[in-house]
């Protein structure tokens, strides 16, 4: 069971899911006119593979890794914003209508080593990372040859399994505002903020009989709140619009 007081980091918020809905559907999305579903226990275990491959590029820097991520809802994306939070690390979610420049001068505000994308940005992240001299690697969150993508990280570390103490305090998540009246501005979200958010409403009832779609921009925060987290707490099917 999912309640508030078993339930105070991402990474709970996760192996809870995993415990309480196990094989049910999670995630539903449409690959080549073929809908694909993926069970609560199979998104956990690709979350934990980020989470695996963090752990390893925190090791390295000798610091916490900080990740972007740039790209529309999918479920790579999805493993890579939950499995970053997991491991105690912070995803900065960018809005992909950015322009080179703009997405440069956040990435590096944000002082972001890694920066996962989709595909059909690729033009757009190479050149904003010759503007990023601090960017240590990007990942392409779709399966491309000749480039790191996310389903090698999945593979490599398919064996690794949450086993950290997170300090809910400590920042999750940091969001830009739009801009609309000045620079836009980096807001810093901890794990208990993002927790508190996610049990401050009552679950739908039945929702578990439920199937929800996903329309709002992934890199706002009432996207991620009302979609993806409060779908893992009460264990509806969300359908997710990718193009894998």
């Amino acid at each position: 069971m999912i309640t508030y007081e078993n339930t105070k980091t991402i990474m709970d918020l996760l192996k809870n899911a995993r415990e309480t809905y196990g094989e049910r559907p999670f995630l539903r999305y449409e690959d080549n006119d073929v809908v694909k579903d993926v069970s609560f226990d199979k998104t956990v275990n690709s979350c934990e593979a980020v989470a695996g491959w963090l752990d390893e590029q925190d090791k390295k820097l000798g610091r916490k890794a900080r990740v972007g991520i740039f790209g529309g809802s999918s479920y790579p994306y999805l493993s890579v914003l939950l499995g970053t939070m997991a491991n105690g690390n912070v995803i900065i979610p960018l809005d992909t209508q950015l322009n080179m420049n703009t997405l440069a001068e956040n990435a590096n505000r944000a002082d972001i080593d890694y920066l996962f994308y989709d595909w059909e940005h690729y033009e757009l992240i190479e050149g904003a990372r010759e503007l990023c001299p601090e960017l240590k690697g990007i990942i392409c969150l779709q399966n491309r040859k000749h480039v790191a993508n996310i389903k090698t990280i999945w593979k490599e570390y398919d064996e690794f399994v949450f086993n950290k103490e997170i300090n809910p305090k400590e920042c999750a998540m940091l969001l830009f505002t739009s801009g609309t009246t000045g620079q836009g501005k980096g807001v810093m979200l901890s794990q208990e903020n993002l927790i508190d958010n996610v049990f401050s409403t009552e679950p739908e009832e039945n929702a578990m009989d439920e199937t929800y779609m996903n329309v709002l921009p992934v890199h706002h925060i009432f996207c991620l709140n009302g979609d993806f987290f409060m779908s893992l707490r009460q264990g509806n099917v969300l359908c997710l619009n990718q193009d894998m």
